[in-house]
């Protein structure tokens, strides 16, 4: 009886603590675990496979953002998961009301009686680093409603987490300051670069080209820059084409894979980063010598009269790549010109 007593002590510690002593979160990088009632689960997985249903082919299809389902009396074993979604309904009776009440203030349930509001984001309420995502319904058809309607909201909910929290973890010991210094003098440029971690394959500022690797997996960035004169278009063509050059050039030999068996593998389109109007670009890296492949991405833009790429790569053969793109996009979402 004596350790029953010990054990609920320690877990209504847990679960209160909102200290700097919190545990840091755990749980797949990517993975959102929801918090539902089985019974109700089974009939809301259509709409969660269709809200986390985008895929990245790295060559083989991955999904962004995978879920699994809990049940609310086991929420024990899973308090301290990175990504935790919590979905409910008004009625007295709802599995979750217990700990939707817990979250939310007054104004907030007179806004979802209302129907001005029903997504409520939390961050570290349990755990470091964790991002916790909560909707609530007035019955069962309406939070159907509302989580179709929320679709783009709770997948940059949880992508921007998992980006905040890579980026944290990356850069812990800090940045590599004479990285970063030769960044601003050579390209006019900087990112949050981790110290002691990526080493220099190119710093040429003749060539105009900087790079940087880390292994165990691979992933690189590189970033160059040419005259705009030189790319008066950036469209898909020129871009791959440049970037096909670069890597012929400077690195392996590695090359983008445009299509395969009808499928489209790597495609650019107009976005706004870091506040920039750019060029967005991803797809699947190929090298036929070392007979190796992976995901790339990366943004071209024009500033002060240049063209710049900023590139990145990773290789992970047979195992998930998907935190690793987070990883690379965290990084990069740090850039930003000195001039």
């Amino acid at each position: 009886m004596k350790k029953y007593i010990i054990a609920f002590v320690i877990f209504i510690i847990i679960g209160c603590s909102r200290t700097p002593k919190q545990l840091p979160a755990g749980g797949g990088e990517n993975y959102v675990v929801i918090l539902q009632h089985e019974d109700e689960f089974i009939d809301f997985k259509n709409i969660y496979v269709d809200i986390f249903s985008q895929i990245i082919y790295t060559p083989q299809p991955e999904h962004v953002i995978k879920f699994r389902n809990v049940s609310p009396e086991k929420l024990y074993r899973y308090k301290l998961q990175k990504n935790l979604m919590i979905v409910g309904t008004l009625d007295k009776n709802d599995p979750n009301k217990d700990i939707i009440e817990a979250f939310l203030l007054e104004d907030d349930f007179n806004k979802i009686k209302e129907g001005t509001k029903s997504v409520f984001g939390f961050k570290e309420p349990w755990a470091r680093e964790q991002y916790i995502l909560i909707i609530v319904g007035r019955n069962n058809d309406d939070l159907k409603k509302r989580l179709n309607n929320n679709k783009i909201v709770i997948c940059n909910f949880f992508s921007e987490g998992i980006k905040d929290r890579l980026l944290k973890i990356a850069t812990y010991r800090g940045l590599d300051k004479k990285a970063i210094n030769k960044m601003e003098k050579y390209g006019k440029f900087r990112f949050s670069l981790p110290a002691k971690k990526y080493i220099p394959i190119v710093v040429n500022p003749k060539a105009r080209i900087i790079s940087y690797i880390t292994h165990s997996p691979d992933r690189m960035i590189a970033i160059a820059w040419r005259d705009s004169i030189e790319f008066p278009i950036l469209d898909e063509k020129t871009i791959f084409e440049f970037r096909n050059n670069l890597f012929k050039d400077f690195f392996q030999g590695d090359s983008v894979l445009l299509s395969y068996n009808n499928r489209k593998y790597s495609m650019v389109n107009d976005t706004v980063w870091n506040d920039m109007n750019v060029v967005k670009y991803k797809g699947v890296w190929q090298n036929n010598r070392i007979i190796m492949g992976g995901p790339f991405g990366g943004y071209t833009l024009y500033h002060n009269g240049k063209m710049y790429m900023i590139d990145y790569n990773v290789a992970n053969p047979g195992k998930d790549k998907i935190p690793l793109i987070f990883e690379m996009e965290a990084l990069l979402s740090t850039f930003k010109f000195t001039e």
